[in-house]
């Protein structure tokens, strides 16, 4: 009897151990991509990038817990490595899930701004970094991250030598422009319009072809000059629905109106997700996973 339990137990491990093997065979074997997914996470900001390496990145992980959800749907129930996770700033809108992730994950490395705040949030944030053995990395304006032969983001805001003069946590927000190819994405995190202007008077290189809203559709944010340098095709817009804040404000809807670029919400759309497979523009994915038409 003993006997006959010991061998169903050992031929249920070896059926897992199959399964896990040529799950991930089939996963790593799959055609080669490239998605970004900015999460619907309420009012909040989670950006999630696997390149066609299956590198996995997360720029901010939203207010609450329900990154690891947004994070389980996305990659293999058996994968909980991250290569790089990037904190724009650390308001908790952008930090707590971030906190989960460093709970939950094994995580390679880690960026971000080194500005602090007093809260306890933060303070979590301090001892986790330090507890996670990760290679951590202060950004600076110039930098460039690169994660495969063709694609790497490019750390267009802050400089370090101008970050002790800023008072605006906002406005310590890393701004970075990802690379892929001939497509480019621009993340903003919190920015308003000052850095706006600062990064138009200092001539960087703005132009992309999608760009992620400024500060969650902020009226402060997302200036005329600022769109007509970014010049993208598509925005996102991460915001929560029913938020107290009333994102996105109604100017900023208006001037992207006016500058004819096509929008798209969290608060509308939930999860969205663009894909591109090699030297092909990203092309957006509607909820069932097919082409747009």
């Amino acid at each position: 009897m003993k006997s006959t339990k010991k061998k169903i137990i050992i031929l249920s491990i070896l059926l897992i151990a199959n399964f896990l093997v040529w799950s991930a065979v089939y996963y790593y074997s799959q055609e080669e991509f490239t998605k970004v997914c900015f999460f619907d996470v309420g009012q909040g900001s989670a950006v999630f990038i696997k390149t066609e390496k299956n590198q996995q990145i997360l720029i901010d992980g939203g207010p609450d817990k329900k990154i690891l959800e947004k994070l389980s749907s996305q990659m293999p129930f058996w994968d909980h490595t991250i290569d790089l996770i990037i904190l724009t700033h650390p308001q908790k809108d952008h930090i707590y899930g971030l906190l989960e992730v460093l709970r939950n994950y094994q995580v390679k490395n880690i960026l971000w701004t080194g500005a602090k705040t007093d809260t306890s949030l933060f303070k979590q944030w301090q001892n986790l970094i330090k507890e996670e053995g990760a290679n951590v990395k202060i950004a600076d304006q110039g930098l460039k991250v690169y994660l495969t032969d063709d694609a790497y983001l490019a750390i267009l805001w802050p400089a370090q030598d101008l970050l002790k003069n800023i008072k605006e946590i906002n406005d310590t927000s890393i701004v970075s422009k990802f690379y892929s190819y001939q497509d480019t994405m621009l993340f903003t995190g919190d920015i308003t319009s000052e850095v706006e202007y600062e990064l138009i008077d200092q001539r960087i290189d703005l132009d992309s072809d999608i760009l992620q809203i400024p500060h969650h559709g902020s009226r402060y944010s997302s200036s005329d000059p600022f769109l007509s340098m970014v010049s993208p095709s598509m925005a996102i817009i991460s915001a929560g629905k029913n938020n107290k804040y009333k994102f996105p404000h109604q100017e900023v809807l208006e001037r992207l109106k006016k500058y004819d670029i096509k929008v798209l919400s969290t608060i509308n759309e939930g999860d969205i997700c663009l894909i591109q497979k090699k030297k092909k523009p990203f092309y957006l994915l509607n909820p069932t996973g097919l082409k747009e038409d």
